[in-house]
């Protein structure tokens, strides 16, 4: 996927379904709306997924509406960051040891 369309659609789709607001706007902070630090990063790795492209983590977090997300991802590289699947394990290792 390469076409701006195509990414603003992903991101919409992903984003309003992970904060279950179907009325989210572009341009609305995803903070405000409830993400935290750790929606951020499976956002990320499901978006990059789906879109065979990699963003910087600190990107994301430093412009947190699904316009700037759209944006980054339209013009990033093909891939997975590194950070965030370091960041998804961390956090998986980290839930692993409160439930037990």
């Amino acid at each position: 996927m390469t076409n701006q369309l195509e990414v603003m659609t992903a991101v919409r789709e992903l984003v309003r379904g992970a904060l279950k607001n179907p009325e989210l706007q572009d341009d609305d902070d995803l903070f405000d709306a409830g993400a935290t630090s750790l929606t951020v990063v499976d956002l990320q790795l499901r978006l990059e997924e789906r879109l065979n492209r990699c963003a910087p983590t600190h990107l994301l977090m430093a412009s947190p509406s699904m316009h700037a997300w759209a944006t980054i991802y339209a013009q990033a590289q093909a891939g997975t960051s590194p950070d965030a699947i370091a960041f998804r394990a961390a956090s998986e290792a980290y839930a692993q040891v409160e439930r037990e």
